[in-house]
């Protein structure tokens, strides 16, 4: 790839908050650097002189000019970036405006930061290290990226507020799981007095990782909990993480469940110190694995039944077996066939069909043996 140094797009004029994504106690820090790059630099260009390594069909991807390690992380860049972006789409469910986007690899900021949820102009740390964690930045482009679509959607995420900090924190851990050390939010509202509720109220900014820890580890409870997919989650906000657990549920009250089950592994007053901002899914004592008889019925000479039993975590593993628990003759007595139905949440409907195949009654039971989660 070539590299010049001229813009591939027309300048963008920097207006509003940055939105920015900092370590705990950085955020300061990138603000006091943000402060004295709008004493020095243009309105119009970005915030550094800055060479453009390559272009995608959705990215320009630029490193600050003189930054040793710029072309190599900004190659790692470009060879992943239309993966995530392609991501992102199927999980938004459409294209947002304002492309082709800027990624701007700006050494020793620690995090990333764009001025205004919709700004397309992504300024992402690079690592100075002899051999450089590509993933570090591909993380902060993702995470900076989603912001750009959360204000596209319409659907009521703000990047500048919890909810829409924290789903683009946990999209980007999606992709990158590896990265979020040092950006783990979990335990600063595990840890804090009363555990305050971010859930039925948003905070109004996107620097507080007390409330940036709310919002990831209940983004993640309703993704690894209660089962329900990104696409659904994306499409189901509103002005609260309430109103998406609300709008997916079709119940209230989504704080009292979350810290509920929280509480029972992670007693408040109780220092955490999780590695990352997903523990779920929380399961219990549950030893696996279990079994047991779920019905008995007796079928009638060749007559057929259907049955149906709901409410099964759809992450543990079940066999069905019907079996006769009366002597038959030289023949199968029973057959059976199971069919899935997805419910509400994380929860599985199993449809049992059993069949007689003989010409007299038989005795059965459905059993289930329960092998993992």
């Amino acid at each position: 790839m070539v590299s010049e140094t001229a813009p591939a797009t027309a300048p963008r004029m920097r207006s509003g908050t940055a939105s920015i994504l900092a370590k705990p106690g950085m955020e300061q820090e990138i603000e006091a650097q943000l402060a004295a790059t709008a004493g020095t630099a243009p309105a119009v260009g970005f915030d550094v002189p800055a060479t453009l390594q390559g272009s995608t069909a959705h990215f320009h991807v630029y490193y600050q000019t003189g930054f040793a390690n710029g072309p190599i992380i900004a190659n790692g860049v470009l060879a992943s970036c239309e993966n995530e972006y392609n991501y992102l789409v199927s999980t938004f469910g459409f294209t947002p405006p304002g492309l082709p986007m800027n990624i701007i690899i700006k050494p020793g900021i620690g995090g990333a930061y764009h001025y205004g949820c919709s700004a397309t102009d992504l300024y992402c740390d690079g690592d100075t290290s002899a051999s450089p964690n590509i993933d570090h930045t591909r993380f902060l482009v993702v995470a900076e990226e989603v912001e750009v679509f959360e204000a596209a959607s319409g659907k009521g995420w703000n990047c500048g507020a919890s909810p829409g900090e924290g789903l683009s924190r946990v999209l980007a851990t999606e992709l990158y799981p590896a990265q979020l050390n040092g950006f783990v939010s979990s335990n600063s509202w595990l840890n804090a007095p009363g555990r305050p509720d971010f859930v039925t109220t948003s905070d109004p900014t996107d620097r507080n990782y007390v409330s940036i820890g709310c919002s990831t580890l209940f983004l993640n409870y309703l993704r690894y909990q209660l089962d329900f997919t990104w696409p659904e989650i994306v499409n189901a906000t509103g002005a609260t993480l309430e109103a998406t657990y609300h709008n997916l549920t079709g119940v209230a009250g989504g704080i009292m469940p979350f810290k509920a089950l929280l509480h029972q592994f992670f007693p408040e007053g109780t220092p955490t110190n999780l590695t990352n901002d997903n523990p779920f899914p929380l399961l219990g004592a549950i030893r696996f694995p279990f079994c047991g008889v779920q019905f008995r019925t007796t079928l009638p000479a060749h007559a057929s039944q259907l049955w149906f039993t709901y409410n099964w975590p759809v992450l543990w593993d079940v066999v069905w077996t019907v079996v006769p628990t009366n002597v038959g003759g030289p023949q199968g007595q029973v057959s059976s066939s199971v069919s899935i139905q997805k419910g509400q949440g994380g929860n599985l409907t199993y449809w049992i069909t059993i069949n007689n195949l003989t010409g007299t009654p038989v005795d059965c039971e459905a059993r289930y043996t329960v092998l993992c989660a």
